[in-house]
């Protein structure tokens, strides 16, 4: 991207209309969010460690894309 910029951790944010029975009734979907870890000499020395929170989407809902941290 341009000299000193770094993007190891990023999103790509897609928006989509789901059939949820395009091959049957036993599908899900599942929302992956990246979240910050804090900082931590042994195991975030750079704070460039994220993780990884899973969502089973139960029900018809808004989800909201937009960052929260």
């Amino acid at each position: 991207v341009g000299p000193g910029v770094l993007a190891q951790n990023h999103q790509h944010i897609f928006a989509v209309r789901i059939d949820p029975a395009i091959d049957g009734f036993g599908n899900s979907v599942l929302v992956e969010e990246s979240h910050p870890v804090k900082m931590n000499p042994q195991t975030n020395p750079l704070g460039n460690y994220y993780e990884v929170r899973q969502e089973i989407v139960r029900k018809s809902k808004w989800i909201d894309a937009s960052g929260k941290d």
